[in-house]
C-alpha cells in the first residue's frame, strides 16, 4: 500500500501505475484536496448601551481557510454564553452572530463562544459582548393641580426617585 503526504494544500494530482509483471501495465489519475485545518480569527468585542440591538457579526469574514475544498460548506454555532438572561446571542443568516435587545436598565457583559466547522475541521472563538448602563434622567412626581390667584407663594410637596440602581 503506497502512501504519501503533502506539506502545502491545494489541488493534487496523483497518478498511480500498476504492473503485472509481464509488460502490462494500468494507470489511474485522481485529484486529492488537501485542506488545512480552519481557524477563527480573534474577533472585536461587540457593545451596545441598554435597551439598543446591537449590529450583527459577519463571522465569515474571520475564518481562515487556506484551501476551501471545492463544494464543502460551513457551519457556525454559537456554543455558549455566559448571560443570556442579560443579551441573548444566536445565528442567523447562516453566517451573522446576532443579539437581542437587551433590557432598559440591564447593563454588563456576556462571553459568546461561536464555532465554525467546514466538515472536516472546526475551530472556535469567544465574542465579547458588553451592555453599556445608561444613565437615565430622574423621575420627579406630579405637581400639576396647584393654582395662586393672588399671585403669591405656591407651597407643594414633590418627590423624585431615580431610576439607576445606586444612584440617589
Amino acid at each position: 500500500n503506497p502512501s504519501y503526504s503533502w506539506s502545502s494544500h491545494g489541488q493534487k494530482t496523483v497518478r498511480l501505475k500498476v504492473s503485472d509483471g509481464d509488460g502490462s501495465n494500468g494507470y489511474d489519475t485522481a485529484y486529492v484536496y488537501i485542506n488545512h485545518p480552519i481557524s477563527l480569527g480573534a474577533i472585536p468585542n461587540l457593545e451596545t448601551y441598554e435597551n439598543i440591538k446591537p449590529s450583527s457579526i459577519n463571522l465569515s469574514l474571520y475564518v481562515s481557510d487556506e484551501y476551501d475544498v471545492p463544494g464543502s460548506s460551513r457551519t457556525y454555532s454559537v456554543l455558549s454564553q455566559t448571560n443570556s438572561s442579560l443579551i441573548n446571542c444566536f445565528i442567523s443568516s447562516s453566517t451573522f452572530l446576532e443579539c437581542g435587545t437587551p433590557s432598559a436598565d440591564k447593563y454588563g457583559n456576556s462571553s459568546v463562544t461561536v464555532q465554525v466547522s467546514d466538515e472536516r475541521s472546526t475551530a472556535s472563538t469567544v465574542v465579547k459582548v458588553v451592555v453599556i448602563n445608561v444613565n437615565s434622567p430622574p423621575e420627579v412626581s406630579d405637581i400639576s393641580g396647584y393654582n395662586s390667584e393672588n399671585r403669591g407663594n405656591i407651597i407643594f410637596n414633590a418627590s423624585a426617585s431615580d431610576p439607576d440602581p445606586g444612584d440617589s
